[in-house]
């Protein structure tokens, strides 16, 4: 369900944004941007609906 609705915002997201990107400076820099974006919209998405908890993200954002 978090997949589907970072899938829905990432969507819309770009339906508004990629008429601005025209040049390949900020094509290279929209792929990143989007990627993060949806990594932080999966979390949220994840969180509200309990399937990730707060010590599920500490203890994936810790290095081995």
């Amino acid at each position: 369900i978090a997949a589907l609705a970072m899938g829905g915002a990432l969507w819309l997201i770009d339906m508004q944004v990629a008429l601005y990107i025209d040049t390949t400076l900020l094509r290279i820099l929209y792929g990143p941007a989007l990627v993060i974006t949806g990594v932080i919209f999966y979390v949220i998405f994840a969180r509200a609906i309990g399937a990730l908890t707060l010590a599920d993200i500490k203890r994936t954002m810790r290095r081995n």
